[in-house]
């Protein structure tokens, strides 16, 4: 079930970003603040920079980190499939359907741009609260 997503794009990335629902800040001039428990994800054009437990039960990505097997020999003999892996297919994804795809109710994505020549951006991703799928 697809929720409904709002989206608010912002030009100016020096400006301070406070939670919307809690009032923490949580972006001031480049630097990323504490997550308040509203926030789902922070993502940059890098990649993820924050991942609320929320976010990874919903894409079966908790425990994926560190636990590559790289020492076990038997793990090198099997073939990797790039569609079994759950971080792969999230990729394929934009942002807002990250948003989309979870059980949250009044998600907000806020986008930032730094202007040219940067272009990067940075995703911000919230929702008040859980609801019954």
């Amino acid at each position: 079930m697809k929720m409904p997503v709002q989206t608010i794009e912002y030009l100016d990335s020096l400006q301070a970003l406070y939670c919307m629902f809690c009032g923490r800040l949580v972006h001031d001039r480049g630097e990323l603040g504490e997550p308040c428990e509203h926030q789902v994800f922070f993502y940059t054009s890098e990649g993820f920079a924050y991942r609320s437990p929320a976010f990874e039960d919903a894409f079966g990505l908790e425990g994926d980190e560190g636990e590559s097997g790289d020492d076990d020999a038997e793990n090198d003999d099997e073939e990797y499939d790039e569609e079994d892996d759950p971080e792969e297919r999230l990729f394929d994804m934009k942002p807002g359907e990250w948003l989309a795809a979870m059980p949250l109710a009044h998600a907000t994505l806020i986008e930032v741009f730094t202007p040219p020549p940067s272009g990067m951006g940075v995703w911000f991703g919230f929702g008040l609260a859980m609801v019954e799928a």
